[in-house]
C-alpha cells in the first residue's frame, strides 16, 4: 500500500535571479560557481547550491544560505535577490512525480525532461517550476501568492488519488 503523500512549504534561504549582461555571460558565472557551463533547460547542483536555466539569458540560483556565496562578488551587477516572491513545496511520498504528471501541462515522464529532472510548466492554472532529485521528493517552486491555493489544491487532488 502506498504511503500518503505529505504536501509542505518549505523556507527559501536564498533565491536569485542572475542575468546575463555586457561583461559576463551565463556560462561564465556558471564555471565560478560550479566549473561546468550551464544550458537552457539545465540544472546543476552541488555543495548546498542548485542553478537552474529555463529562461534565455537567465538562471535561477537557489542556496541553503540566506547569503550570496563568496564566488558571486564579481556578478553583483547580474543579481537580484527574488527569494520574498517565491515559495517552496515540498511534496514526499511514493510516486509523486506520476502523480503530477497526472495535473502537469507537460509530460514529466518524457525522457529528455527526466534526465535533466527540472521544468518550467503549470500545474493546474498555477505557473511553476518544479525539480527533483528522486520521483519521491519533488519541490515545486511558486509565485508566493498561490502558494496556499496551491497547497490547497495539491491536497485535494492527493485525497482524490
Amino acid at each position: 500500500m502506498n504511503s500518503p503523500m505529505q504536501i509542505s512549504q518549505q523556507t527559501i534561504h536564498g533565491l536569485w535571479s542572475v542575468r546575463a549582461n555586457a561583461n559576463h555571460d551565463l556560462n561564465h558565472f556558471s564555471n565560478s560557481l560550479f566549473g561546468q557551463s550551464i544550458q537552457f533547460g539545465e540544472m546543476i547542483a552541488s555543495d548546498g547550491l542548485r542553478l537552474v536555466q529555463l529562461w534565455p539569458g537567465a538562471v535561477y540560483l537557489f542556496s541553503q544560505q540566506t547569503q550570496l556565496p563568496a564566488a558571486t562578488s564579481e556578478y553583483e551587477n547580474m543579481i537580484t535577490d527574488i527569494s520574498h516572491g517565491f515559495s517552496n513545496i515540498q511534496l514526499i511520498g511514493d510516486s509523486v512525480l506520476p502523480f503530477l504528471n497526472n495535473y502537469c501541462s507537460a509530460d514529466l515522464e518524457q525522457a529528455d525532461i527526466t534526465a535533466r529532472q527540472c521544468l518550467r510548466t503549470s500545474l493546474g492554472h498555477y505557473p511553476i517550476i518544479i525539480w527533483w532529485n528522486s520521483v519521491s521528493e519533488v519541490q515545486l517552486l511558486v509565485d508566493r501568492s498561490y502558494a496556499q491555493s496551491l497547497s490547497e489544491f495539491l491536497t485535494a487532488l492527493a485525497l482524490r488519488h
